[in-house]
């Protein structure tokens, strides 16, 4: 039997984001007791569904083991991995004692702001949450790009870096963050320093309307320009439907590859061409 605490060799990748740029130990085994919660999960329990637990305590359960190691501080604090030893608490209860859990220890310096911010990594990264939760939590991760402010849980990033982080493009990352300063304001009016998930709710409304207020406008426009352009067999705004039938586009996706067309065909000329590209171009910051 090998004795309590030997470190074991393994293969396995630790959680991504979550350990990224920590040295972490060898694969180790802790009992229960050993772990306790990081103070920033609490946020997370009562977002996640009946379902979740339900789904999770299954699969333990059936597995007779937790297989994807936990990531801890030297102290015991959970990093990654609060729902296994949690459902691990209650399998116990039920007469399902799994006696040890598999973890990796950080081995780096790491501060007390770090390692929150890796709490919130792995939350946000392992289970459904809605798009405008998920976005005010986002900024509390990294307040320095979202908010632009300068109170932030980890040094200044890029919106490429975030990009990496979150699985998402650039392009969404940066209208992300235009949406949540949108919400912020709206907060303020409210007295309050943070959006909510409702004032998310009311920016993205907001946003919304002015796209489809701008898409009107363009559609204005492209009628009035289509009376000039006798050599075209439909009108532009039958093509842009059309083409966003047809790829799957947003409206604005598809004014692009119209009016890109138009261009090259010498079908319009570079004033309306600056026109309608500047109705359709995204805001950016």
């Amino acid at each position: 039997m090998r004795p309590r605490g030997e470190r074991l060799s393994t293969a396995l990748s630790p959680a991504s984001g979550v350990a990224d740029g920590l040295e972490l130990s060898d694969l180790q085994t802790k009992p229960l007791e050993w772990f306790h919660p990081h103070p920033a999960n609490h946020v997370f329990d009562s977002l996640k569904t009946p379902e979740y637990w339900a789904d999770l305590k299954k699969d333990i359960r059936e597995a007779g083991a937790i297989l994807t190691p936990l990531h801890a501080l030297p102290d015991g604090t959970i990093l990654a991995g609060h729902s296994r030893w949690k459902i691990a608490g209650e399998l116990r209860t039920e007469g399902l004692d799994l006696r040890r859990l598999p973890v990796l220890i950080v081995a780096s310096p790491i501060t007390p702001e770090e390692a929150e911010r890796r709490v919130y990594l792995d939350n946000l990264t392992r289970f459904e949450i809605d798009e405008d939760t998920r976005l005010v939590l986002w900024a509390k991760v990294w307040p320095g790009y979202y908010l632009m402010r300068g109170d932030t849980v980890s040094p200044p990033i890029s919106k490429a870096e975030i990009a990496r982080a979150t699985g998402q493009s650039e392009r969404q990352v940066q209208r992300d963050a235009a949406l949540v300063r949108s919400a912020t304001a709206l907060a303020k009016t409210e007295g309050k320093s943070a959006p909510e998930a409702i004032h998310l709710r009311k920016a993205r409304e907001e946003a919304n309307t002015k796209r489809r207020e701008k898409e009107g406008d363009f559609l204005t426009l492209a009628k009035k320009t289509t009376l000039k352009m006798p050599a075209l067999a439909t009108s532009l705004t039958e093509a842009i439907t059309t083409v966003k039938g047809m790829k799957g586009l947003t409206v604005s996706g598809a004014i692009v590859e119209v009016v890109a067309h138009l261009e090259y065909c010498g079908h319009i000329s570079p004033i309306e061409l600056s026109n309608l590209i500047r109705m359709i171009e995204p805001e950016s910051k």
